[in-house]
């Protein structure tokens, strides 16, 4: 299965949330589109709920942590996105750029990483709204 971006709806997210699936290590970050109105409150939310080693985020080096997350030892992550809708609305261009990154820089690399260590490995993204 590849990794994906979905469009949900809260109630969906809800039963993913509270259902995890059997035998993963599955890594549940879950973010509130309220709270995130810029690029830098993206950066410390995200570099927070995923433990980043560093405490300055750029795009570029935000794309190499997430590619990474070594220090985790889950078969799979679920981001969820809550009020999506309102997710970075006072910085719609990097609201882009972050998106583009999941979809053809972080995604995709994990579909790779799967492949190539010949394990089960999965990252998915959820916008809630």
């Amino acid at each position: 299965m590849k990794n994906s971006i979905q469009y949900i709806t809260k109630e969906k997210a809800n039963q993913l949330i509270d259902q995890p699936q059997k035998g993963k290590r599955n890594h549940i970050g879950i973010i509130d589109g309220i709270e995130i109105k810029t690029i830098e409150d993206y950066f410390a939310c995200i570099s927070k709920l995923y433990r980043f080693p560093e405490s300055e985020v750029d795009l570029d080096l935000y794309n190499d942590l997430m590619r990474n997350l070594a220090w985790f030892d889950y078969t799979s992550y679920s981001l969820f996105i809550l009020n999506y809708d309102t997710f970075m609305c006072d910085d719609l261009q990097n609201k882009i750029a972050v998106m583009d990154s999941f979809l053809n820089v972080i995604l995709p690399w994990w579909d790779m990483k799967a492949e190539y260590e010949n394990k089960v490995r999965h990252f998915d993204v959820y916008l809630v709204n």
